[in-house]
């Protein structure tokens, strides 16, 4: 019996694990916002010749 306490316990603590790490993603993923490039600014004085 202490079997099934043993393995119930294990479950349920693996399910909180990825859940509470699912939580964290989504949270994270919604701080960082969307990627995006930044325009290009023109340099007037780059060693590039134009």
């Amino acid at each position: 019996m202490l079997v099934d306490y043993v393995a119930a316990g294990a479950v349920v603590l693996h399910w909180t694990l990825v859940l509470t790490l699912a939580i964290g993603c989504v949270i994270v993923m919604l701080m960082k916002g969307p990627a995006y490039v930044a325009d290009a600014y023109e340099l007037n004085d780059s060693d590039r010749p134009t």
